[in-house]
């Protein structure tokens, strides 16, 4: 837990604030990309205020391929079946 707690500490106030957001679901809950994005933006979270000429959807995966770079986020994949 020391290693979470120094990479959460790094992160910039509105990136603290998404991922203090996923601790409402169960620990091995595995968010869709646009759904998670979706329920930020729906309570703030992404603001365009720090970076004005792009859409919120593209701060918010940027937020997901930070927290992802830093570990705390894991990435999966979709298996769809015929």
């Amino acid at each position: 837990m020391p290693i979470l707690r120094l990479s959460y500490q790094h992160l910039s106030i509105n990136l603290k604030k998404c991922f203090r957001y996923c601790s409402l679901f169960p620990k091995d809950y595995q968010f869709q990309k646009k759904e998670l994005i979706n329920m930020w933006m729906a309570h703030g979270y992404i603001s365009r205020t720090e970076r004005r000429k792009k859409q919120l959807e593209d701060i918010g995966e940027e937020y997901i391929n930070e927290l992802v770079s830093r570990s705390l986020f894991e990435q999966f994949k979709i298996m769809k079946y015929s």
